[in-house]
């Protein structure tokens, strides 16, 4: 599992949709965060004289990469890797934030609106996540994928979620945009969302029929719109969450971004 400090200042404004448009191109970046209660003074003092002493120990071993030769020099860039992977890892300790997944959606004319049976005929996805690659082509009704060693892993049909009800719950300003906020429950776990729904959802964009209808992806596929900012809690004080945290328009994709994996 990879530990990757979060750059809040990365957030992007989103676009606004234009009344009439029935579909959408663009990049959307998703993070999986486990939050938890930041540390107190005296645990949030140890952990910065510890990234002093991490950074002392990063300077030394570069400055004696430089100098070395193979193979000693290939020992110490492991050391490197190393120990910039501890510094990660305390910043986000002392930030009460740890990144578990990090998901690129590249979608290509993903309908908006509640109509999604009709629209998405022509809608291709794409979905980078942690090395893996799924890309959906709805003209097909596919979602083909490979794993992030490279290895194929076949084509499954994709399935049209049914969107639900826009409420009138309003949530969170999300950039200054408003949003509209549901709560639903996957089990006995409840899930807020709120979401734009002026733009489209990527979820719903790369569900097939071998995903349990529980299972969060179906249930974020559900939500009449993007889904920016979901939260659901998990006892003492920590929540998981799914953020948007870029959202670009794109007028058009370089050639093979959609080709099979």
């Amino acid at each position: 599992m990879r530990w990757l400090p979060l750059v809040w200042l990365c957030l992007l404004a989103g676009p606004v949709h234009v009344p009439g448009a029935e579909h959408w191109s663009g990049e959307v970046i998703i993070v999986e965060l486990f939050e938890r209660p930041r540390p107190n003074q005296q645990d949030g003092e140890q952990l910065e004289d510890l990234l002093d002493i991490l950074a002392d120990r990063l300077l030394l071993r570069q400055q004696q990469r430089d100098l070395a030769a193979d193979p000693e020099r290939r020992v110490i860039e492991r050391d490197i890797l190393a120990l910039e992977q501890d510094q990660r890892e305390v910043q986000e300790l002392l930030a009460g934030q740890h990144e578990l997944s990090r998901t690129r959606f590249l979608l290509s004319r993903a309908p908006l609106g509640a109509d999604r049976s009709a629209a998405t005929l022509g809608t291709r996805a794409r979905a980078d996540i942690d090395g893996a690659v799924l890309v959906a082509h709805w003209s097909e009704g596919l979602l083909r994928g490979r794993d992030r060693w490279g290895r194929f892993e076949g084509a499954l049909p994709l399935v049209v979620i049914r969107p639900r009800s826009i409420p009138d719950a309003t949530g969170e300003n999300w950039h200054e945009a408003p949003t509209r906020r549901l709560r639903l429950r996957d089990g006995e776990m409840l899930w807020e969302i709120d979401f734009r729904p002026d733009l489209p959802n990527p979820w719903a964009a790369i569900i097939t029929n071998d995903l349990d209808e529980r299972s969060h992806p179906v249930l974020f596929a559900s939500v009449p719109g993007l889904p920016v900012r979901v939260r659901r809690e998990l006892g003492q004080s920590s929540q998981l969450i799914f953020l948007v945290v870029g959202l670009s328009e794109v007028e058009a994709f370089e050639e093979g971004t959609f080709a099979n994996p």
